[in-house]
């Protein structure tokens, strides 16, 4: 409930987001629809609203990709930016999200910890081929960690190995990554 209000704060006072020319704002998502999560769901109406907004004030949404141009090529972003980034690959996101973000058109990320990818139908992740099919839709999956474990508990060892078998699996299934990462639990 939070989360939502602090939403709604930033679409109804735009000016708090874009402090100066270039800035831009990462919007982060876990579930949707899922009451029995109400700390990480969004609802799929409540995200059509903001969508709309978005397209309705003219926000530039890019794919997270872009920041790398941002951060390391010196490439200025373009005014009211905004990226659209889905932590966990719930099949939630999926089932409840995808298709509006399609329907406007949008790219987005998927953050994704690899050792949660389920082919099981009763699973609460996503599988290879509907990861696949997000990224010949506009969408992104990059590294989330494998075990989706906090890293301040592990081993500088342990974290290079956590970080190393995920971004492998990555692009054995899915092809080239960016190499970039979400670390779990901010």
């Amino acid at each position: 409930m939070i989360f939502l209000k602090i939403i709604l704060i930033f679409l109804i006072c735009p000016d708090i987001l874009f402090g100066k020319e270039g800035s831009g704002i990462v919007l982060v998502y876990h579930r949707f629809d899922e009451q029995k999560y109400p700390s990480t769901s969004t609802s799929s109406r409540n995200f059509d609203k903001q969508l709309q907004y978005l397209k309705k004030n003219n926000y530039n949404v890019l794919p997270v990709s872009k920041l790398i141009d941002f951060f390391y090529n010196g490439y200025d972003l373009p005014s009211k930016s905004v990226f659209i980034t889905i932590d966990d690959a719930f099949k939630s996101f999926y089932e409840k999200a995808f298709p509006l973000l399609k329907s406007y058109n949008f790219p987005f990320t998927i953050f994704l910890s690899t050792s949660f990818v389920d082919k099981n139908k009763t699973s609460d992740f996503m599988d290879w081929d509907m990861l696949s099919e997000l990224k010949e839709n506009n969408g992104e999956v990059y590294n989330h960690s494998d075990k989706h474990k906090s890293f301040i508990n592990y081993t500088s060892a342990d974290l290079i190995k956590d970080i190393k078998k995920a971004e492998q699996k990555i692009e054995k299934k899915l092809g080239k990554s960016h190499k970039i990462i979400s670390y779990p639990y901010g």
